[in-house]
């Protein structure tokens, strides 16, 4: 259906035609290291990859005519998603399922919260703004829930990303700091952050924090090893077009079994090479030149903040999810939407 909206009813631009490539390329490069081989590894290709198409087929569609509704219609089901997960983390602490190596909750693994969380608040805060409000009880009661989940089940990374989440926000209620959380500046960061992190490798300075205060070892729960030996695989066979979805749930490195990159640069690139991350760098750069141009705008400000949480969680995190490419649509059609509406 939306592939017909789209066809049919959608100025065409190049932010939707680089998702359609980038997630052609996605299959493509799965066709070409897995031929005729497992069928479910097709399978998993559709689950990583068609959600960010459909998020950005989405958006482009609602962009105009149905952006209050679209806003509502992600509020919604993420909130009440949101609300049973809380339900659940409350009532079975250590999970749905036990027994297991990763007990589940009622929306998965715990590190699986935030892309709840996220989006339920990030949209309340743009509705908020819509009724001339910063922030209303629903917004700070989604938030509050999302915390308990975070706290109760621990995800460490995910705690992270909401205690910048308020400090963010409260910076951009100041017209002065506002412009200066904008969408350069936090992808800048981020990629500082990965710089610091896997070429420096500057963990080993701070691991008083890592380890004293966020409960985790130097090697971010063996991330660390993944994250070196997807360098290790990326051959100049491979360099370009990566593996696709070939290697998911098959990196075994230091005698463990990982099912994806756990950073979500590392995912692109061993998904799809440098012709990936190309692809993928292509969208965020357009999206954030969107929220750069809008900086002074309050609106804007919050998708900024909500994109530089996934920023966060894309650190120790694939973001294979459809609530990334979901909120990083809407920051680059955010621009379409006339100035007067939004509280400055």
């Amino acid at each position: 259906m939306l592939v017909y909206l789209y066809v049919r009813r959608v100025d065409k631009d190049v932010f939707s035609l680089v998702a359609i490539a980038l997630t052609a390329l996605m299959f493509l490069s799965t066709l070409i290291n897995e031929g005729a081989g497992r069928v479910w590894i097709y399978v998993q290709c559709f689950y990583d990859w068609v959600p960010l198409l459909v998020s950005v087929l989405l958006v482009a569609y609602a962009r105009k005519a149905h952006r209050d509704e679209l806003l509502w219609a992600i509020l919604v089901v993420t909130g009440v998603l949101s609300v049973c997960n809380t339900v659940s983390v409350l009532g079975w602490p250590q999970g749905i399922v036990t027994g297991a190596r990763e007990p589940s909750n009622f929306y998965g693994h715990k590190n699986a919260s935030i892309d709840l969380i996220l989006p339920s608040v990030g949209c309340s805060l743009l509705l908020d703004v819509r009724r001339a409000r910063r922030c209303s009880v629903r917004s700070v009661v989604l938030f509050a829930i999302g915390l308990v989940q975070c706290i109760v089940s621990y995800s460490a990374t995910s705690v992270v990303a909401l205690a910048l989440f308020p400090m963010l926000i409260l910076a951009v209620q100041f017209h002065k700091l506002r412009p200066l959380v904008n969408g350069f500046s936090c992808f800048g960061a981020y990629v500082v952050a990965v710089v610091l992190l896997m070429g420096v490798k500057i963990q080993e300075l701070f691991a008083p924090i890592i380890v004293g205060v966020l409960g985790k070892t130097v090697t971010f729960t063996l991330r660390t090893f993944v994250w070196d030996g997807v360098f290790s695989l990326m051959t100049p066979d491979h360099l370009l077009l990566g593996y696709g979805a070939s290697v998911r749930f098959g990196l075994f490195f230091n005698d463990f079994l990982y099912n994806n990159a756990h950073n979500f640069f590392l995912h692109v690139l061993v998904s799809g090479g440098l012709a990936g991350v190309a692809l993928y760098g292509v969208l965020i750069l357009l999206a954030m030149r969107t929220l750069y141009r809008e900086r002074h705008d309050y609106s804007a400000a919050v998708l900024t903040v909500v994109v530089a949480c996934f920023f966060v969680i894309g650190l120790m995190e694939s973001l294979i999810t459809i609530s990334w490419p979901l909120m990083l649509a809407l920051a680059y059609y955010w621009r379409t939407e006339p100035a007067s509406n939004f509280s400055r």
